[in-house]
């Protein structure tokens, strides 16, 4: 039609408009589209803006309570909005997503990991957290922050289930250095089944897990909130610890099967008010400890209660860790086996 191209000058007379390619290109392609009214629509990516719009809408929050001081607009309904519209494909849907949010404000690493599907890891993790043939019912895992707060009724988090993996994959040499992310899908496949074997042990024979686990409805929330305030393996640094300290333990305890290593974690005192803990996992204070450092150092302290051989030299950083300038005055606990 006539009138002014974007980006180019008016269009008047006999003047003429010199129109881009890409406009050109977009002009033989517009046309109308029509919705029934049976469509189901997901907001991709303005979620907050169309709560926003709900909202002022009806005058009523996310609670179904009226917001006070404010009444619904519903002249607002009939205002017009630009949007985009996308057919739905999951793995389309997830690199959308990822492409628009990488430049905006960071999203929590659960966030990033539920639409990956660059990273092998990502969708081994995902997969193996199915509601019904998954090693920990989706519901149980926290995606949404990568640690749990006290009333949690969550297991674990996606982003502590994702490093996890990833332990397990280096620690077990399933796959080359550096390779595990970029793994093809028939690999995928082959290293899903191991990590699930593992995953079994683990969550079946460490006897906090499994008590954890036991009722995964709602009515096992309570068993699981008492387990992460009075012990470490309720804990998502923990949980990673133990994992990590697994994996030393199978290199380093000769001639002791996968399953005896769990009955030895077992007798480890997990309780966050167990001396011992303190500049392991716990702060004196009572706060627990994060960081990728603090996992390295508890990997090798609970590797050692277990019976791992850690060197000389080991253990010095180890105590020097812990105890800081005064490390040679202390000892560290004795193997449990």
């Amino acid at each position: 039609g006539g009138g002014a191209a974007p980006g180019g000058g008016g269009g008047g007379g006999g003047g003429g408009v010199t129109v881009p390619s890409l406009y050109r290109a977009a002009a033989r392609n517009m046309g109308f589209l029509t919705l029934s009214g049976s469509e189901i629509l997901v907001p991709l990516d303005g979620q907050h803006r169309i709560m926003a719009f709900q909202f002022a809408i009806d005058g009523i929050d996310q609670n179904k309570r009226q917001i006070g001081g404010m009444k619904g607009n519903t002249d607002l309904a009939n205002d017009s909005v630009a949007v985009v519209l996308v057919r739905f494909t999951p793995q389309g849907s997830r690199r959308i997503f990822n492409k628009i949010n990488r430049y905006a404000k960071p999203t929590v690493k659960g966030d990033k990991l539920i639409t990956d599907d660059d990273d092998a890891i990502a969708i081994i993790s995902r997969e193996l957290l199915r509601e019904e043939e998954g090693v920990i019912p989706a519901h149980l895992v926290k995606i949404d922050a990568n640690t749990l707060n006290g009333k949690a009724r969550e297991f674990t988090t996606l982003a502590t289930f994702y490093d996890a993996n990833d332990a397990l994959i280096m620690g077990l040499e399933i796959v080359g250095k550096g390779k595990a992310k970029d793994m093809p899908a028939e690999q995928q496949e082959v290293v899903k089944d191991l990590l699930h074997t593992h995953w079994e042990r683990l969550l079946g024979r460490i006897d906090l897990w499994a008590k954890s686990l036991a009722d995964t409805s709602a009515g096992g929330d309570g068993a699981r909130t008492d387990i992460r305030a009075q012990t470490l393996l309720g804990k998502p640094i923990g949980q990673l610890s133990l994992v990590r300290a697994y994996l030393l333990m199978r290199d380093r305890c000769e001639g002791v099967a996968e399953d005896d290593l769990c009955v030895r974690l077992n007798k480890i005192n997990w309780g966050v008010d167990e001396p011992m803990w303190q500049g392991v996992l716990m702060y004196p204070n009572g706060r627990v400890m994060a960081g990728r450092g603090t996992v390295n150092r508890a990997r090798e302290f609970i590797a050692h209660l277990g019976g791992a051989k850690l060197t000389d030299e080991e253990q010095r950083n180890l105590l020097n860790h812990i105890h800081g300038d005064e490390w040679e005055t202390h000892q560290l606990p004795t193997p449990v086996a």
